[in-house]
């Protein structure tokens, strides 16, 4: 997948993994994120468990630099 290429598959979660193929494919909102998988026909999480899981990296510091 694009997004294991780009080096986002060192989390291994796919309600993480499917929003950020979904916005490499169409720059575009979460909501329309779960439209843009549709079209791919890529099975996907809803858009709670969307919310809580970039709520859940926010709060996890998966985007800090590496130390």
């Amino acid at each position: 997948m694009a997004h294991t290429r780009l080096g986002f598959g060192v989390v291994d979660d796919a309600a993480l993994s499917q929003p950020v193929l979904a916005r490499i494919t169409e720059p575009t909102s979460k909501v329309d994120s779960l439209r843009a998988l549709d079209e791919l026909g890529i099975e996907h999480t809803s858009l709670r468990m969307t919310a809580r899981t970039l709520n859940r990296v926010g709060a996890g510091g998966y985007r800090d630099p590496a130390q």
